[in-house]
C-alpha cells in the first residue's frame, strides 16, 4: 500500500445511526484488486475490472464485502455510479473501524 498522505487520517469514512460512509476513489483495470491507500482524502481502490456494464462497481462492492466481513447486500453505492469518485453506504455494520479493517 503506497500512499503521500497519512493512513490515520479517516476523513474518508463517517458514520451515521448504523450506516458507515466510505469516500472512495476507484481506478480500474489494475493488475490486482487492492486498496492502495488515501488519495485526496478518499479511499484509493484498484480493481481489475474494467468499467463496461458497471461490472467495476460490482466488484467494488464485492471487494469491500470481502474485506469489511459483511454481506454484499448491505452495500450500495448512493454516490457517483457512473464516476470514478464513489461514496458507499454500509448499512447495518454495527461498530466497525474500517481504518482497521481496511488498511
Amino acid at each position: 500500500m503506497s500512499s503521500n498522505e497519512d493512513l490515520n487520517n479517516k476523513g474518508w469514512f463517517r458514520s451515521e445511526r448504523d450506516t458507515l460512509y466510505l469516500s472512495i476513489q476507484i481506478q480500474t483495470r489494475a493488475g490486482k484488486d487492492e486498496i492502495a491507500g488515501i488519495r485526496n482524502g478518499r479511499l484509493l481502490i484498484r480493481i481489475k475490472t474494467p468499467p463496461v456494464d458497471s461490472k467495476a462497481n460490482l466488484r467494488l462492492l464485492e471487494f469491500l464485502a470481502e474485506r469489511l466481513h459483511v454481506p454484499r447486500s448491505r452495500l450500495k453505492i448512493v454516490q457517483g455510479e457512473h464516476n470514478r469518485y464513489k461514496v458507499v453506504a454500509v448499512s447495518e455494520c454495527g461498530i466497525i473501524d474500517p481504518g482497521v479493517v481496511l488498511l
